[in-house]
């Protein structure tokens, strides 16, 4: 038996000897060790290009009605967007509180459909139909459904821009609410009386966007009144309509022309009037009792059209535009005074404004307003840095690449452009244009727009006990309000 074992093993041994003696000692060749990639320095970072993207189909529907057709192709949803360029004024001759309450409450129900039977289609399709308050020289009607449901998406749309019902029960609610609100709820935070003492303090009355709310308004808001301002606004001027997906003229030609077709005017866009800003300085105080403030600096900035605003978009992505800006560097980061801080400057037709906000402790609020204005003096005298214009660059890009990305970041890009009245080619080109943007330009537009000799308007938010002697020092007189004079503007 050991003896046939043996065998055996000797047996299965002998292939692999005879394998090993018929390859030669000199064909045996040793295994290349792997490479990987050159790590002893940092790779180079190439800045993308902004993508060429296309114009809008433009396409006519009667006189009074433009459609910008932007196709996406295989996007999830389509979102459109329908555009009156009538608004209060025109209605009302001033922005009365039943003019904007006649937008803001279009998209509650309609002649066949109450709100209950609306948010149930709604949840089925996962469709949003909405609208916006009426504002000073326009209103708009917005669509969002997948690309399956596009019919169920257009009947709802066209039965609230043509059938918008005014339910008496849904318009005592909302002058219900609406008093409750601004009485209580707004009159009592912080953001909300920051933002209506800056709004009520940078605009005059006499102009539309200082409009002072009237709570006694409230009582004027009728359905029937509101069924006719409506009408009104959508009849009284010119139309665009937005329509971003993946979709073409001839899947939406038929339901926008039996939606649109007999409404609109032919005319011209309306703009409220253009307004500079403060010629002095100015601090507002709201007293308001208790641990935290609200401390808020608004400042003239260049509009829409002006030839500083590109560059002014570079200093303000500095100053306070991203995570890492210099004020959220310093209030934050350094000081430990917030949070976040941060800054934005608005670009608009009628007006430019450039905003800085932090929320901080009540004893740092003076502290807060002096390192605000040293970094304002910081870019006034230097400017900003090649590496932030750098990144300014790779984040405008970054948005603009991706607009293609969805119907909501497509509509987005392209509402803009129609806002602006500005073509693709136009707006890439300037964005193309701001990585050579010198340094010396940046810091000539900061010392223009945010120098010393620019009006400031300071408003703060807090407790008065503890504020009026530090505020008493910066030099400037303080008018001390009201938490309800803040919110409607009766100072």
């Amino acid at each position: 038996m050991i003896t046939l074992l043996s065998l055996s093993f000797a047996l299965a041994q002998e292939p692999a000897e005879a394998t090993a003696e018929a390859t030669p000692a000199e064909e045996t060749t040793e295994a290349e060790a792997p490479t990987g990639p050159d790590r002893s320095q940092r790779p180079a970072v190439e800045l993308a290009e902004p993508l060429e993207l296309a114009e809008p189909e433009v396409h006519a529907i009667g006189d009074a009605v433009t459609v910008h057709l932007v196709p996406l192709e295989g996007v999830r949803k389509v979102e459109i967007a329908v555009m009156t360029w009538r608004g209060t004024l025109d209605v009302d001759g001033w922005p009365t509180w039943p003019g904007r309450a006649a937008g803001e409450l279009m998209d509650v129900a309609t002649d066949s459909r109450d709100p209950e039977a609306i948010e149930l289609l709604s949840a089925m399709h996962d469709l949003s139909v909405f609208s916006t308050s009426t504002g000073v020289h326009d209103q708009s009607l917005y669509m969002e459904v997948p690309r399956v449901d596009l019919e169920v998406g257009l009947d709802l749309l066209a039965d609230t821009l043509r059938n918008p019902a005014y339910p008496g029960k849904e318009t005592k609610r909302y002058r219900r609410e609406s008093a409750f609100y601004w009485q209580y709820i707004a009159a009592s935070d912080l953001g909300t009386l920051a933002s209506q003492a800056r709004s009520y303090a940078w605009f005059p009355e006499d102009h539309p966007y200082g409009a002072r709310r009237d709570l006694a308004e409230l009582k004027l808001i009728k359905p029937s009144e509101l069924s006719e301002r409506n009408d009104k606004v959508w009849h009284a001027g010119p139309i665009d309509v937005l329509v971003v997906g993946d979709v073409t003229w001839a899947d939406v030609e038929a339901p926008l022309t039996a939606m649109l077709g007999d409404l609109g005017a032919p005319g011209e866009r309306k703009y409220a009037p253009s307004y500079d800003g403060l010629t002095e300085s100015r601090i507002v105080a709201v007293d308001m009792p208790g641990e935290q403030a609200a401390l808020r600096l608004r400042m003239a900035g260049p509009r829409f059209d002006h030839a500083d605003r590109d560059t002014a978009k570079l200093v303000d992505f500095a100053l306070g535009g991203h995570f890492l800006s210099r004020l959220n560097s310093n209030l934050r980061e350094d000081k430990g005074f917030t949070y976040g801080s941060g800054s934005r400057l608005s670009s608009g037709r009628s007006a430019g404004i450039w905003d800085i906000g932090v929320d901080v402790k009540v004893e740092n609020v003076a502290a807060a307003m002096t390192e605000i204005e040293n970094e304002l003096a910081k870019l006034a005298e230097s400017g900003v840095t090649e590496g932030e214009i750098g990144a300014a660059v790779r984040e405008r890009v970054q948005g603009w690449n991706r607009t293609r990305l969805t119907a909501s970041t497509g509509s987005n890009l392209y509402s803009g452009l129609l806002d602006d009245e500005e073509t693709a080619a136009e707006a890439r080109e300037r964005l193309a244009s701001l990585s050579e943007i010198p340094i010396a330009e940046t810091q000539r537009v900061a010392a223009e727009w945010l120098g010393t000799d620019a009006a400031r308007l300071w408003v703060v938010v807090g407790d008065r006990a503890q504020l009026e002697g530090p505020l008493a020092e910066k030099g400037i007189a303080v008018e001390w309000i009201t938490p309800e004079e803040a919110v409607l503007g009766g100072f």
